[in-house]
């Protein structure tokens, strides 16, 4: 058996469709499990602020006929929500049904799966411990309890007023590292329902107590998408897209909903 080779290009918005939306990029499983934290996560996306490349993905195709008789290649679908209490409440995308042609992702899933978790959808995200959110987060120690929280990338508009003043209001110049915060926007689901002690320290802000203050990220960036195309057609941002970008979101800071 031959074995072919192929080159091409995507933009960012494709993969994360194709990963998401009746998926046909789907995970192998002999593939390890996904492992990133949301501290990688924010990692990955401050750099594709600043322009940097966000590397190859190496992908096998496998055709329809691989299936037949039900045989194939044992898979599985990206998460929109990775669940680490051990509650077993995550949830993934669907992939496409047969007959269909499916890219497997030998490498890149952990990028991949990051970019959906912050991008795919607005109450996608990480179900974690509140010990493991304040452990990652803000390496803080606290002791191990059943108490957690589900929370989603958002920009946060306070971080972002005061990193646009740090930097003379030069929004080309912001760090989106510095703006990025993971947010509880779930008001029904987004926390364990037990009752914390009183001097309970609470790893994460949720939108509800904080009105206004959080975007989710995952709007953002549809909203990039439409007034500025040319996103759609790079794997990552020039300083002159981050400009326009970060502008919108200054002239929109009031939009939340």
């Amino acid at each position: 058996m031959s074995i072919k080779y192929d080159s091409k290009r995507e933009s960012l918005a494709e993969i994360i469709k194709k990963a998401t939306i009746n998926a046909t990029y789907v995970i192998p499983d002999l593939q390890r499990p996904y492992v990133w934290s949301p501290r990688q996560v924010t990692m990955l996306v401050d750099s594709l602020f600043r322009g940097w490349p966000f590397g190859s993905l190496l992908l096998w195709e496998v055709k329809p006929n691989c299936f037949e008789a039900n045989e194939g290649i044992p898979h599985r679908p990206f998460w929109q929500v990775v669940d680490r209490t051990g509650n077993d409440k995550g949830s993934q995308n669907s992939a496409l049904g047969q007959p269909a042609t499916y890219q497997m992702v030998l490498d890149g899933q952990q990028r991949v799966q990051s970019l959906i978790l912050a991008l795919g959808g607005d109450q996608w995200g990480f179900q974690l411990l509140d010990s493991e959110w304040a452990l990652d987060l803000q390496d803080r120690r606290v002791k191990p309890s059943n108490h957690w929280s589900k929370a989603s990338m958002c920009i946060d508009l306070l971080k972002f007023t005061a990193e646009l003043k740090a930097k003379n209001d030069i929004v080309r110049k912001i760090e989106a590292g510095k703006i990025l915060e993971w947010a509880i926007l779930d008001t029904v689901s987004g926390q364990s329902v037990e009752t914390r002690p009183a001097n309970y320290v609470h790893p994460l802000e949720t939108a509800k107590s904080n009105p206004g203050r959080f975007i989710r990220l995952s709007r953002f960036w549809d909203l990039v998408q439409r007034i500025f195309p040319s996103v759609n057609t790079k794997s990552s941002w020039t300083p002159s897209s981050k400009s326009t970008a970060l502008a919108t979101l200054f002239s929109l800071r009031s939009w939340t909903r």
